[in-house]
């Protein structure tokens, strides 16, 4: 069966990285589980942000004006 999973590299400042560490070992959890339960919060709190549609609009404009010169060719 094939995972969906997907490798990522991040470069955290040690500090951070040491927290991490510890917390791991507080939550009795390792340091992927602590980056992937961060990052399903961090998404959580932005989709339920009130202003993410007009952000979204808003870089849909940005990339539609770039990518515009490429049609132009």
């Amino acid at each position: 069966m094939a995972t969906t999973d997907k490798p990522v590299t991040v470069r955290l400042p040690l500090e951070q990285l040491r927290d991490l560490q510890a917390l791991s070992l507080v939550d009795n959890s390792n340091l992927a589980q602590q980056v992937r339960s961060a990052i399903s919060q961090y998404i959580q709190n932005r989709v339920s942000d009130s202003g993410l549609k007009d952000q979204i609009q808003e870089a849909g404009k940005r990339y539609e004006s770039t990518l515009e010169s490429l049609r132009a060719h």
